[in-house]
This record gives structure tokens, sequence and C-alpha cells, in this order.
């Protein structure tokens, strides 16, 4: 039912207002507070245009389970949850109904030609929950193979391994490595200050806080320059020459991908959400769909009486 899933997303909604709470259990003040200021959802971009019906139902809907929501609020907050707060939290999860940002999604990915398209195009899709009559969903951005850009790899969901591989370095090692130049920075210069003579306190705490503020810039520039030789070096010349691999290497490369990203999972501490058998397919302009590996849900070889009658 549409109401389990519109309850699932308050809740998620709800925990991650929590959260955002540093101390537990708060006070009521607290958490209006956090309902109030949660600027995430408030000021996010109004993607769905909810009617008058649709408000409606979430009325309706939210006024159906107000108990239970007072009631797992009690829990997590050790105070009475009066109507003001649920009001604040039936507002906020309106913002959020209408708002770009989903706390749970299914990802749905389009690949292939148009009618007229000489290049083939990627199109992902976000698709969240249903409110009433009114589908949430988000088409994030196009991937376009064209003459400027002869070739793409675009990965979806678990995107650190590929990332890796393509970037030679990983994306977590990256952000560390940004946040140790950072430290480092700000670490050197206010020793830099508190060695400095005759320099009165008041003024040496605005030293540091521009210190601070001078060693997270340097973070982001390391970063930048980082990330610029990387894709001058490394990034680059791979996506020139994967536009020069044939269709079944390209093919070839994607499964190597997928079971990399499968291996690492399998031999690290993660949860293995990528493996098992993998389907492989092509599509062309001139050809269409074609599949280069496809798994079945039985031993084809001891089944040939089904691809008779499927192909009759």
């Amino acid at each position: 039912r549409n109401e389990v899933y519109l309850l699932s997303e308050l809740y998620a909604l709800l925990s991650e207002v929590l959260n955002a709470v540093e101390a537990q259990p708060i006070g009521l003040d607290d958490f209006l507070k956090q309902v109030t200021v949660a600027e995430e959802i408030t000021k996010a971009e109004k993607t769905f245009s909810l009617s008058e019906e649709d408000h409606t139902y979430v009325f309706d809907f939210f006024e159906e389970h107000k108990s239970s929501i007072a009631s797992d609020l009690w829990h997590e907050l050790k105070v009475k949850i009066g109507e003001t707060v649920l009001e604040q939290v039936r507002e906020l999860y309106l913002h959020y109904l209408a708002s770009s940002i989903f706390l749970e999604f299914t990802g749905l990915v389009f690949v292939g030609y148009g009618d007229k398209g000489l290049f083939p195009r990627v199109l992902p899709i976000e698709v969240s929950i249903a409110v009433n009559q009114t589908l949430r969903y988000n088409v994030k951005e196009q991937t376009i193979v064209d003459h400027e850009q002869p070739s793409h790899v675009v990965p979806f969901a678990q995107k650190d391994v590929v990332h890796t591989i393509l970037q030679g370095i990983s994306p977590k090692a990256l952000q560390t490595t940004e946040e140790l130049f950072s430290a480092y920075w700000e670490n050197v210069l206010s020793k830099m200050v508190d060695q400095a003579p005759d320099i009165p306190k008041q003024h040496k705490d605005e030293l540091k806080r521009i210190a601070l503020e001078a060693g997270h810039i340097a973070g982001i520039q390391f970063r930048k320059g980082l990330e610029d030789t990387i894709r001058e070096m490394h990034f680059g010349p791979t996506i020139h020459a994967i536009a020069q691999l044939g269709k079944e290497d390209l093919a070839e490369m994607a499964e190597s991908l997928i079971y990399m990203t499968y291996l690492n999972r399998r031999f690290t501490m993660q949860e293995e959400s990528v493996g098992g058998p993998v389907d492989v397919a092509i599509i062309t302009k001139g050809d269409g769909f074609v599949w280069i590996k496809r798994k079945h849900y039985f031993d084809a070889k001891i089944n040939k009486h089904f691809f008779q009658k499927y192909y009759k």
C-alpha cells in the first residue's frame, strides 16, 4: 500500500532530524529548533507541485498516524509531544515531499539511442514514492557521447572501485589527502602565531582563526591541483584509450569492472552487495540490443525443450 511507503519516508525524515541533534535525550525546544531550521529540506528546490488534493491526502494520512508518531518521538526525546511539534513535523514532511531530496529511492538507468540520435545516451532516474497520484522522481544528469567526448564510463550505486581504477586513487583517499593537507597547514600556521613575539592575545586569536581558514583553502586548492593532474595524466588517457576499443572489448571491460567491485567487497569487511553472474549486453545503432552473456534461473543444457518452444 502507498501508505506504508509514505510512513517509511516519514520515519526516514524523522531519523535525519534526530541524527542532527547531538545531545540525547533533548528538550522539546531543541527538537522544535531542529524541525524549524532543517534548512536542507526547507530550502531545497521544489521539484514537485503538490495539488490541494495531494495536501489533503497527506493531512489525512498524518492524522491517521500521528498518535503512533507522537509515541515514537516521545520514546526518542523523553518528552511529551504536543500538537505544535506534530504540526511542524507535518509541515516539514510536506516540504520534503515537494523537494528534490530523496531519502529512499530506486534507481533506474535508461541507455540507448533516440529515433534521430546518432550517438547513445545514458539517462539515470531516481524514483521515490507516489503522493496520492503524483509520482516523485528525479531525472539526473544525462551522459552523452559525441564528437567532443567520444567515450564515458558511468558507474552507478557502488562507484568507489570504478572511480579508483579510472582515477588511479580512491575517492576516500583523495578526500583524506585534502583533510590531512588542511590540518598540516592549520597546525603550521597556528604554531607560527604561537611562537611570534610581541603579539597581543586577542590578535593571536584572530590570526589563528585566519590560519584555520587559510589551511582549509590550502586543502581545497591542493585537491583541485591533484584532480587536475589526475585528469591530465591518468583519467584523460584512460578515457581516450576506451574510445578506441571494439564492442567485444568494451563488453569485457564493463563486466571486469563489476567483477573487481565484487572482489573488493568479497575480501574486505564491507557488505557483499555486488556479485553473482553478470548479464552483459551490447546496444549499437545498427544491431540494436544484443546479449553477450545472459544467466537463466535454470540450466539451459538440460532444458532444451524450453528453447525449442520459446523460439517456435
